[in-house]
């Protein structure tokens, strides 16, 4: 008796060993990561941050291909074996990762070629590092699959004492643009990946890819495919949302998913011991997986809760100002959302992870493809109905509907599994496996299209204004003194115009979202306690440059959806003061769409919206927000 209750405590505080390195080497990782991501969007703000997290969604499609080629049957078929063992296995492995880099790497290169402006050089470079950066990926898993969390950890130290001292100094230098940002962030992993072989005592052989790939057909095949799934649901997601919302909301969607970074560190830190885990109890316990996968589910999804209800309380108590900046404001209504989101991911761990343990990669895919199928949809339903927050609450809709799912799956598996309906699973062809291979391809090209127009429909958006005439101008009856046609008049610039303030304009970086293609991106004030600006000054303004004097006729204005605001239209040809800016125009407890017409045309270089009072926020404050402009007029 006394032999049955030691064995199996002492197998508890070996497990417990071993998830105490995988959540300290996420901690390692998901922090620098987490790090990195404040530092580049308080560094470059939301246009280039947007491409920064272009580029990270489509890292994360790359690695999980490689994961699934490689890593995952690794996981699956070498957790806890002998070192001989698994030196073997890793060598056809890493070779299979870092072929995996260099064919997605070269992919992305050919995509940042069809680009331009930030994108392209967020996307160049990345296909330059992705081989180190799977690569060392690779390492991370291969240790843990044989227990030893402690050379991962260290892997992981590597990169980020190498990595931030690269983004201080490329600061320092003046070359803080995405480029060099995503260029150091690979280059430093890539740094590490070089250390591994030393570690493993194991060299990556490339020609043992096909080998590994012949040997693990049945798995490979279908969590690539897997995999897939999940990179393209989340490629499809952002370069969706992207397009239709524009490159700033999706900025402050990947904010958002940022704040959750601390609790990344539980959540992947679990994972990356789990499987192993799962894989042992399965073997040799397999009556205490149901608990072990049930508690694994539950205690993730309460853990993110209550990293959520964290964050809403301290984000308006200065934690968001010191984390986002001045992102923190429109990031916020997103906090709540976003943790119900990763909550449904939550919940469908423990069944993937028994899936994967079993080996039952026909039902895991099904599972991942159901998934990845109502996230999307539900996600671009949200944003074309609710804008920036209605797809992140599509988006939690559909991950906890895909929990249901991976249960369901889970419930068919285990049923296949003891009437033995599964004992054929790797009589496989060799064409059968390379579909998915295909289909991630495809999916590639299908992201380097969206890019592309994602881009340059930015570009051209932003131009039509001004170079198009209108349908007015051009069909209008001659007459002896024709009148100036009257035309959308596009502003030049937009900045904040503060008088009254502290000498820190309010939220200027901002400005330009105003007058952008978007309308679901905007300026914001400031936020204050009271409607009258706390009593602390008599106004605050969003002021345009329209380049030169021009005749304005008309505005429209669209502002948040609480009324509330009580503003004026002012215009002038100097900035020196308010009072060189006379009032056109006014509304009272405005909200929404608001059209000022002015009793006549006015004459003026610059307009300024000036807002006297302010409309409440979701979270007791107030302020006001400004997402378009249109003026009417001739030049």
């Amino acid at each position: 008796m006394k032999r049955r209750t030691v064995v199996p405590w002492r197998l508890v505080r070996q497990a417990g060993r071993r998830l105490s390195w995988g959540v300290a080497d996420q901690a390692v990782s998901s922090l620098t990561n987490f790090a990195v991501s404040i530092y580049i969007a308080r560094t470059l703000g939301a246009v280039q941050y947007g491409a920064f997290s272009l580029a990270y969604v489509t890292y994360g499609f790359a690695l999980n291909a490689s994961r699934g080629l490689a890593t995952d049957p690794l996981l699956v078929r070498f957790s806890g074996t002998n070192v001989p063992t698994w030196r073997r296995a890793v060598v056809t492995c890493s070779g299979t990762a870092l072929i995996a880099g260099l064919a997605t790497g070269s992919i992305v290169l050919v995509a940042a070629a069809l680009l331009d402006g930030p994108a392209k050089l967020a996307f160049f470079a990345l296909g330059l590092t992705l081989p180190g950066l799977l690569l060392q990926d690779c390492w991370r898993f291969a240790f843990f699959a044989l227990g030893r969390g402690s050379q991962a950890f260290i892997n992981d130290v590597i990169w980020g004492v190498t990595l931030l001292p690269a983004l201080l100094f490329l600061r320092a230098t003046g070359h803080a643009n995405v480029f060099w940002f995503v260029f150091a962030w690979g280059a430093t992993a890539t740094v590490a990946a070089a250390v591994g072989p030393f570690q493993a005592r194991v060299v990556p052989k490339l020609s043992g890819a096909w080998e590994w790939l012949l040997h693990q057909r049945d798995l490979g095949a279908r969590y690539l495919a897997e995999g897939t799934a999940n990179s393209a649901a989340n490629q499809l997601r952002n370069y969706g949302v992207g397009l239709i919302l524009g490159l700033a909301a999706l900025g402050y969607l990947q904010a958002a998913g940022t704040l959750m970074g601390p609790f990344q560190v539980i959540l992947y830190g679990m994972g990356l011991v789990a499987l192993p885990e799962a894989a042992r109890i399965l073997r040799r316990s397999p009556r205490h997986m149901a608990l072990f996968c049930g508690l694994f589910s539950v205690g993730l999804s309460l853990l993110a809760l209550a990293w959520g209800v964290t964050l809403l309380v301290a984000l308006p108590r200065g934690l968001g100002q010191w984390l986002l900046g001045s992102l923190w404001r429109p990031t916020y209504p997103l906090v709540l959302p976003t943790t119900l989101f990763v909550m449904g991911g939550c919940a469908s761990s423990g069944a993937g992870m028994w899936l994967h343990a079993l080996a039952a990669s026909r039902r895991s895919l099904r599972a991942a493809v159901f998934t990845s199928v109502a996230y999307v949809l539900f996600t671009f339903a949200g944003a074309a109905v609710g804008g920036t927050l209605g797809s992140i609450r599509g988006a939690a809709l559909g991950t906890w509907i895909g929990a249901v799912g991976y249960w369901w799956q889970l419930r068919q598996a285990l049923r296949e599994s003891r009437d033995g309906s599964e004992r054929s699973l790797g009589r496989r062809s060799a064409a059968a496996w390379l579909l998915p291979a295909v289909g991630a391809a495809v999916a590639v090209a299908a992201v380097a299209a969206a890019s592309w127009i994602l881009v340059h429909n930015a570009v051209r958006d932003h131009g039509s204004a001004t170079t198009r005439p209108s349908a007015t101008a051009a069909t209008a009856a001659p007459k002896p003194v024709p009148p100036p046609a009257v035309h959308t008049l596009k502003p030049v610039s937009a900045v904040s115009f503060d008088p009254y303030g502290d000498g820190r304009a309010e939220n200027n970086q901002l400005a330009p979202l105003a007058i952008d293609a978007s309308s679901a991106t905007a300026w914001h004030t400031s936020w204050y306690a009271s409607a009258h600006f706390g009593n602390l000054k008599l106004g605050t303004g969003l002021l345009l440059d329209m380049g030169r004097e021009v005749t304005i006729k008309d505005a429209v204005l669209t502002l948040g959806s609480t009324p509330g605001a009580d503003l004026q239209l002012r215009v002038g040809n100097a900035t020196h003061s308010l009072q060189d800016l006379r009032p056109v125009a006014n509304a009272a407890n405005a909200g929404g769409q608001v059209r000022l017409r002015l009793a006549g045309p006015a004459h003026a270089r610059y307009v300024l919206i000036w807002f006297t009072s302010l409309p409440p926020d979701t979270t007791g404050t107030f302020r006001a927000s400004v997402y378009s402009v249109k003026l009417e007029g001739s030049r």
